[in-house]
């Protein structure tokens, strides 16, 4: 699986993509009624997300370095759609993602007042992917465990827990600063 170029958001602004390889398995029906349901799963057996930075000499970044990854996806009336989304992620770490719209009808257009419920895992030492989130820092190494809850709705979501980042450095390059933290916590 190739995926050529990610979306041009703000926290991934500058060049760059993701690279990787899998197979997957999917059975998706649409009805004639315009609904969409169906479940799969997608095994990827590595891949990389970079992001380049034109115009300096840093070299690109490795957001994320996956060893290994699986989604699996269900979307049907009884249950709504849930998502669960595995991956080890170099150096170290790993990855998890729980996600629900408990009440999704099958229509495609999802309006802002869906609920959702969703749950992030978060323990490694591969922390390049907090580098698109601050776009002036060059390096960032660490450890980073996070556990966090999102409630609400899809306008309104509603964020619990925490995060760590122990034996913290950065580095911004233009001015020159270097930082080093012992460990920080967020939430």
């Amino acid at each position: 699986l190739g995926l050529p170029g990610t979306p041009r958001a703000p926290v991934l602004a500058g060049e760059g993509g993701f690279m990787g390889r899998g197979a997957g398995d999917a059975t998706i029906r649409h009805t004639a009624g315009g609904l969409l349901f169906g479940k799969g799963q997608l095994n990827l057996s590595g891949g990389r997300m970079l992001k380049e930075r034109p115009g300096t000499d840093v070299p690109p970044l490795v957001l994320l370095d996956l060893d290994h990854a699986r989604l699996d996806f269900q979307a049907d009336r009884e249950h709504g759609v849930q998502m669960r989304l595995q991956a080890g992620i170099q150096p170290r770490g790993r990855f998890e993602l729980q996600a629900a719209l408990p009440k999704y009808d099958g229509h495609p257009a999802v309006g802002g007042e869906t609920p959702v419920r969703a749950r992030v895992l978060v323990d490694t030492d591969g922390v390049g992917l907090v580098s698109a989130l601050v776009p002036d820092l060059a390096t960032v190494n660490g450890h980073l465990h996070a556990d966090l809850g999102i409630a609400g709705t899809l306008r309104q979501p509603v964020l619990s827990g925490g995060a760590t980042i122990d034996r913290a450095s950065m580095e911004v390059p233009r001015p020159g600063i270097k930082r080093t933290e012992r460990h920080r916590r967020a939430g």
